[in-house]
């Protein structure tokens, strides 16, 4: 409806198929419905192609990106409790990082 409409959209649900159909793994983690990191992985680098052919993604100069492990350490509601009044869920999380 929104492609009749001359909106782009990009639907990764395709590229998710394809990906467990030539993989034959799961492209969820086992414990919820979120993507797997390889699934991500995957969809991010379609998705930033999809944006260049678009021209979509604005020029810049290089930019040093990092990639960094961290272990994130989220205990539910029960961490919440503690949470302070106006953080998000992601900046609470970082804040309790191990």
């Amino acid at each position: 409806m929104l492609a009749k409409a001359g909106v782009n959209v990009f639907d990764p649900s395709t590229i998710l198929a394809e990906m467990k159909k030539r993989s034959g793994e799961d492209v969820c983690r086992k414990t919820d419905s979120h993507w797997s990191a390889p699934a991500m992985e995957h969809v991010a680098a379609q998705l930033a192609t999809w944006l260049r052919e678009r021209d979509s993604v604005p020029t810049v100069g290089p930019v040093d990106w990092q990639a960094r492990k961290r272990a994130v350490c989220n205990a539910g509601a029960s961490l919440r409790e503690n949470q302070p009044q106006g953080w998000s869920d992601f900046e609470w999380n970082r804040a309790n990082e191990l």
